[in-house]
C-alpha cells in the first residue's frame, strides 16, 4: 500500500469516526434494571422522574431507593466504564495537576498521576467537550477519565480545595 492510499484510509477512518453517534449522556442511560428494585419502588422512581423531569436514576437516589454509589455502578456497568466511589473519593490527596477554577467549573477532580497519564474523577467521562477541555490544561498528560457520583465529587472537591490558615481560627472549620 502506498502513502497515498494509507492516508486515504485513515481519511476514511476518521471520516466515520466523525459521523457516530455521541455516545449517551448519563441521564440517558436506563439504569433501573440494574438497581434490581421492587415493582412499587420502581413505579415510584417513574412517577417521580416523569412529574419532576429528572432521570431514572437521579429519581431512584432522590427517593432512597438506591445510593450515588448505586446510580453510578450501574452507568459504569453499561458504558464499559470505571468509576469511583465516595469512600474513594474521600480517600483521594490533593493533587494540584489543574487548575482550582477548571475543577470547580467543570466538576472535576484529579485523583492519580503515573507514567504521564491524569487520572480525573468526572460525572461524564464520555463527555468529549470536557475531556478536550481538561487535556488543553494537563500539560501534556494524557486524561484518563473515571465516572463518579455529582455529590461525591462536589464534596470531594471542596474538601481537597479548602484552604486552612493555621493562623486563622474561623479557617479551622469544618465546612
Amino acid at each position: 500500500m502506498t502513502g497515498d492510499e494509507l492516508r486515504a484510509v485513515r481519511d476514511a477512518e476518521e471520516r466515520e469516526k466523525a459521523k457516530a453517534p455521541p455516545p449517551p449522556k448519563p441521564h440517558e442511560l436506563d439504569v433501573l434494571p440494574r438497581l434490581k428494585l421492587n415493582v412499587q419502588k420502581l413505579q415510584q422512581v417513574k412517577a417521580f422522574a416523569s412529574t419532576r423531569g429528572v432521570s431514572a436514576g437521579e429519581a431512584a437516589v432522590t427517593l432512597g431507593h438506591a445510593t450515588e454509589d448505586d446510580l453510578i455502578a450501574a452507568e459504569a456497568e453499561l458504558t464499559a466504564g470505571v468509576w469511583m466511589s465516595k469512600a474513594q473519593l474521600e480517600a483521594v490527596q490533593p493533587i494540584e495537576a489543574l487548575p482550582e477554577e477548571l475543577c470547580r467549573a467543570m466538576m472535576v477532580l484529579p485523583v492519580a498521576i503515573s507514567q504521564k497519564k491524569l487520572t480525573v474523577a468526572m460525572r461524564d467521562p464520555l463527555d468529549r467537550d470536557q475531556l478536550k477541555t481538561l487535556a488543553e490544561h494537563a500539560g501534556g498528560w494524557s486524561i484518563v477519565p473515571v465516572r463518579a457520583g455529582p455529590m461525591a465529587l462536589l464534596e470531594a472537591i471542596t474538601r481537597v480545595t479548602t484552604k486552612i490558615d493555621e493562623d486563622d481560627p474561623s479557617s479551622w472549620l469544618e465546612r
